[in-house]
């Protein structure tokens, strides 16, 4: 078995966007889109409730690689934007 690989320092920046690990403050904007269920059908599973919003945040906050194949989910903005938000995702 291989070792599992380490995430590149974080944040990552590009010329237009910022990638982060999720934080507690980005819970609402992420519940905001993901209890929809007009935006949760393009989503992974149904329209979440707090508690299941709570425990995706928490798991992506805190993501380790452990096996080929794993994926991760990262908050993302626009350089220009100073914070994650829920309007644009």
């Amino acid at each position: 078995m291989t070792e599992p690989k380490q995430l590149p320092p974080l944040p990552l920046r590009t010329k237009r966007l910022v990638l982060r690990r999720f934080e507690a403050g980005d819970l609402d904007a992420f519940h905001a889109y993901h209890s929809l269920p007009e935006t949760a059908r393009f989503l992974p599973g149904e329209a979440k409730s707090y508690t299941k919003s709570m425990e995706s945040v928490g798991k992506y906050a805190n993501f380790v690689f452990e096996k080929e194949g794993d994926w991760i989910c990262w908050p993302s903005r626009p350089r220009t934007r100073p914070a994650f938000s829920a309007k644009w995702c």
